[in-house]
């Protein structure tokens, strides 16, 4: 998943005082804010800590997570969350944790909300699509069988990346689409996948992996396929690019799981230890990279987690870490609790999301 990642920076205050003495008394300078604004505490007229009132006007933030729903019946549905708010995107049905439908990726652009996904039509095929504001495009026929994988929006224009099967050989085809137009990334011989996708200066990068002798993770860069160091045995994940760098998370299998990434194609080793380690999202803000997923413990049950550089960060009562977002100073992942719903942490404290049974993806908008 990918999207327009709107940063608010809040400068510094400068209290600036002008003593003038005038019949022996001070004069305060208009200008000073008032001392109550910067003491760390929500008092006088504040809205917020230090904001509102007579202080400068506080951020608001914004929380969405996509993700798999069940309604109070049993039956299953795909939707997203904005700051807790449930939004259902289909009709609940049942089958799965999400009935007929799925959902993978979110992109925020502005007011607008995108979620990428597939459902189920009435012949029992995926139809690739994704949803605008809770109003679904699909991007296939439905006459062959096909999903939608990652979604990215760039000015007017909406990328989505995805799969769909190949009629004559049965094999499914990697490609993205622009504004509902398919671009195929390979041509059906081996199967193929995607995972993710980001737009940046008017290149299109696709995360996926292909398998014609062996599996091999790859991204494509303006439908030019690019390889990565150890590519036999590996599998990718997530992508996101910065700076013209390109990071792509994985794991290789070494008889057991390796979670790492690939920085421009040199591989990097998250998790240590003999117990298989995944990765589902990665994310880059200046220097640092950050990657959620999981590893198995020694009672062989997944626990979530990120890495940040390297190190390694255990999320209280996570089973699995599905998506992955900074803003600031805030880590925000989304996944699965043990318990068996939906949740996000931020900073490493659990947010339960009410009637979610699977969080996947997630995007922190300030403003």
């Amino acid at each position: 998943m990918k999207y327009s990642k709107p940063i608010l920076v809040s400068s510094a205050m400068f209290l600036l005082f002008t003593f003038s003495m005038i019949g022996g008394c001070k004069k305060e300078n208009k200008n000073q804010s008032p001392s109550h604004c910067t003491n760390g505490i929500k008092d006088n007229d504040e809205t917020g800590v230090d904001c509102g009132g007579g202080c400068n006007a506080c951020t608001q933030t914004d929380v969405y997570v996509a993700g798999l729903c069940r309604d109070s019946t049993g039956k299953g549905f795909v939707g997203y969350w904005k700051n807790g708010n449930l939004v259902a995107l289909t009709n609940p049905s049942l089958g799965g944790y999400a009935g007929d439908a799925h959902v993978q990726s979110l992109a925020i652009s502005g007011s607008d909300v995108y979620v990428a996904g597939k459902q189920l039509n009435g012949a029992g095929r995926q139809v690739a699509k994704y949803w605008k504001n809770g109003i679904a495009t699909d991007l296939t026929d439905g006459s062959i069988g096909a999903f939608a994988t990652g979604i990215a929006v760039s000015g007017n224009d909406v990328y989505v990346a995805g799969e769909e099967g190949n009629s004559t050989t049965g094999k499914m085809v990697a490609k993205y689409w622009k504004n509902g137009a398919a671009i195929n990334l390979t041509d059906g011989s081996s199967s193929a996948s995607t995972n993710s996708i980001f737009v940046e200066q008017n290149d299109v990068y696709v995360g996926g992996g292909t398998a014609s002798s062996s599996d091999r993770a790859v991204y494509w860069k303006n439908g030019i396929v690019m390889n990565v160091s150890g590519n036999s045995g590996t599998f990718s994940s997530s992508l996101f690019v910065s700076g013209g760098d390109v990071y792509l998370a994985g794991v290789r299998d070494y008889g057991y799981y390796v979670a790492k990434y690939w920085k421009n194609g040199s591989e990097i080793n998250l998790s240590a230890g003999s117990n298989s380690a995944f990765t589902n999202s990665i994310f880059v803000i200046g220097n640092d990279v950050y990657v959620a997923g999981s590893q198995y413990n020694s009672s062989n049950q997944p626990v979530a987690k990120y890495w940040k550089n390297g190190i390694e960060t255990t999320l209280s009562n996570g089973y699995e870490a599905d998506g992955i977002f900074v803003s600031g100073n805030d880590v925000y992942v989304a996944g699965l609790a043990n318990n068996g719903g939906a949740s996000y942490w931020k900073n490493g404290v659990e947010v339960a999301l009410p009637g979610g049974t699977w969080a996947k993806s997630i995007v922190v908008v300030e403003h």
